[in-house]
Order: C-alpha cells, then structure tokens, then sequence
C-alpha cells in the first residue's frame, strides 16, 4: 500500500507542476517565458485539470489515511422505476473531502448535487489507480 500511495503522490506532484505551467500561459500581456500554447487553450486546460487534481488530491486523502472509500449499489431513485449507483456512505465521503478540501469548496457544495457525481468520480479515480499500480508490480 506504501508503494501505491508514493506513485499516486509522484502522479499528483507531476500534474500540480503541468498545472502550474498551463496558468501561466494564460497571460495575455505579462507572460514570463515563452508561448507553448495560446492563451484560450491554457484557460480550457487549467479548468479541465483543475477538476481533474482536485478529485485526485481526495482519492489520495482517502487512501493514504485510510478513510472508508465510496461504496455504491444501484437503486430505484424515482416513481418511473429509474434505477442508477447511488452511494451508500455519502457522509463518510463528506468528512473526507471536507477535511481536505474544505467544507466551503465547491467540490464539498457539489456533493449534495446528484448529477455532478463527484462520489463516483473519487471511486472511479480509486479503482483505476489500485488496477494501474497493480498491475506494475506484476
């Protein structure tokens, strides 16, 4: 498991470090540097990746403290009969984004929010990054 959280943190520390390139290809008039890509491709990327590195600092959270991960069943979510994955220990993924992230974050609002999905997306980052790693030491 050590060796598992030391890759998802060099995976995180080499996006963090993209991250802070791409914003600074935002500036139109005081860049520093030189132009890689244009300003409006820079400001698509930094909103995209900063998503993206935010779910990954709280999958990272979970796992390295060993906090319960998501968990999902599918369930009747409507008169018609609709069913989808609901997760069944929202409140424990609420303490551990709200003592990564902050309970005033908008990944923390966006909880309560259905269609953002945001329990999914931690669960998901979760399991692929325990199949990719895995897989290595094999």
């Amino acid at each position: 498991m050590k060796n598992l959280i030391n890759k998802i943190k060099e995976e995180i520390k080499s996006q963090a470090a993209e991250q802070r390139f791409i914003k600074s290809q935002r500036k139109t008039v005081n860049l520093v540097g030189e132009r890689k890509i244009s300003a409006s491709e820079a400001v698509e990327q930094a909103q995209k990746n900063k998503r993206v590195l935010a779910i990954k600092y709280i999958a990272y959270y979970i796992l390295k403290h060993g906090l319960e991960e998501p968990v999902f069943e599918k369930k009747i979510v409507s008169q018609y009969g609709f069913t989808r994955m609901v997760c069944t220990n929202i409140e424990a993924v609420k303490e551990a984004v709200s003592k990564c992230c902050g309970e005033n974050s908008s990944l923390f609002k966006d909880l309560d929010v259905s269609y953002f999905h945001i329990d999914l997306e931690i669960k998901n980052m979760i399991d692929n990054w325990k199949k990719k790693y895995q897989e290595e030491e094999k």
